[in-house]
């Protein structure tokens, strides 16, 4: 959960520093050229396009935590073994901030790759928001 938080700050951060903000608000600005307001119907074609891009959000979701959960996950794992075979020991005495420093370590190397992953997710997301409003105009 903390990890989570950090990585969301991360992220959040990285967006305003690549002018992300003015780039949707570019991208809603050219939505109402391309598609003025009171227009009847959408294109059907726009909402297969978003239905196939959904996939792209998910393995680049998978991506980006894949790495900490693995990780995260063996952690927890071998400390759900030792409690099993050791119950004298306190196990949430030391998983807790194991399973923290670990993450942070993790999250350390992480940060040498994830602002070039970062800046093409958001290239990629922002430039897909523009050819689906292009896509969403009705055929005349």
């Amino acid at each position: 959960m903390v990890l989570s938080r950090i990585l969301y700050m991360i992220t959040l951060l990285m967006f305003l520093a690549m002018n992300g903000h003015l780039m949707v608000l570019e991208t809603l600005i050219m939505s109402f050229q391309t598609l003025p307001i009171g227009i009847g119907t959408f294109n059907p074609d726009a909402f297969i396009l978003l239905a196939r891009y959904a996939g792209t959000i998910f393995a680049s979701g998978m991506l980006l935590a894949l790495p900490l959960v693995g990780s995260l996950l063996t952690i927890n794992l071998a400390l759900g073994i030792l409690n099993r075979s050791a119950p004298q020991l306190t196990v949430f005495n030391i998983g807790f901030p194991t399973s923290l420093i670990v993450g942070l370590i993790l999250m350390m190397v992480l940060m040498t790759d994830i602002s070039r992953f970062l800046q093409r997710l958001f290239t990629q997301g922002l430039g897909f928001l523009q050819s689906l409003i292009e896509t969403m105009a009705p055929l005349t």
